[in-house]
C-alpha cells in the first residue's frame, strides 16, 4: 500500500507508557529534555517491537534507504527554523565539518551569512501581509531576538521592517 497513515496496535505497555507522560505532564513543570528522548525511544520501541505493527516497522525501514538528502532541499525547508549549524548538518546527514564545506561549496557563503540573508528575504515577503506584526514576523523569519531582526533588516534594506513596511507596501 502507498499509504503513509498506518493503525497503530497498542498492547498494555504502550497504554503505561502514555499513563507515565501524561503523569508528567500533569505536573506542570517543563519536562527534561533528556527524559523526553527516553520516552519517545520508549514509545518506538512499543510499537516496533509488537509484530502486529510490521506494516509501520517496514515503512520505517524503507526510510533507511531512501536517497541521499540534498543540501538544498535541507536549507530551503528549514531556513526558517531557529536551529543552530549542528542541527542542520544531522538534518543533512553529516558532520559539522563536512556540512559546513559542502554549504560553501554549493552556497558560495557560509551558513550563518546565507541563513541571515534568506530570513531576511522571506521577511520582506512576509511584510506585504498586513496582518501580521513585526514580532510575528520576527519569529517566523527564524529571528530569535526582535533587536537583531530590526538591525539586521535595517543594514540590508535601509529602513527597519515597520518603516519599509510603510514606505514600500503602502498598508
Amino acid at each position: 500500500t502507498n499509504s503513509q497513515i498506518f493503525e497503530i496496535h497498542v498492547e498494555e505497555s504502550l497504554n503505561s507508557l502514555f499513563l507515565s507522560v501524561f503523569n508528567y505532564l500533569n505536573q506542570g513543570n517543563n519536562i527534561p529534555k533528556d527524559l523526553v528522548e527516553i520516552k519517545f525511544n520508549e514509545l518506538l520501541f512499543n510499537i516496533t517491537l509488537n509484530s502486529e505493527n510490521s506494516e509501520l516497522v517496514s515503512f520505517f525501514k524503507s526510510l533507511i534507504h531512501t536517497q541521499k538528502t540534498s543540501l538544498n532541499d535541507v536549507m530551503m525547508k528549514n531556513f526558517h527554523c531557529d536551529l543552530n549549524l549542528e542541527e542542520y548538518a544531522r538534518l543533512y546527514g553529516k558532520s559539522l565539518s563536512t556540512f559546513k564545506r559542502d554549504f560553501q561549496n554549493h552556497f558560495k557563503e557560509t551558513p550563518r551569512k546565507w541563513l541571515n540573508k534568506k530570513r531576511l528575504e522571506y521577511a520582506k515577503t512576509l511584510l506585504a501581509d498586513p496582518e501580521l506584526n513585526i514580532n510575528d514576523i520576527c519569529f517566523e523569519s527564524g529571528f530569535k531576538n526582535t533587536s537583531h531582526f530590526n538591525r539586521s533588516f535595517k543594514e540590508m534594506h535601509k529602513y527597519p521592517p515597520s518603516q519599509y513596511r510603510k514606505l514600500h507596501l503602502n498598508t
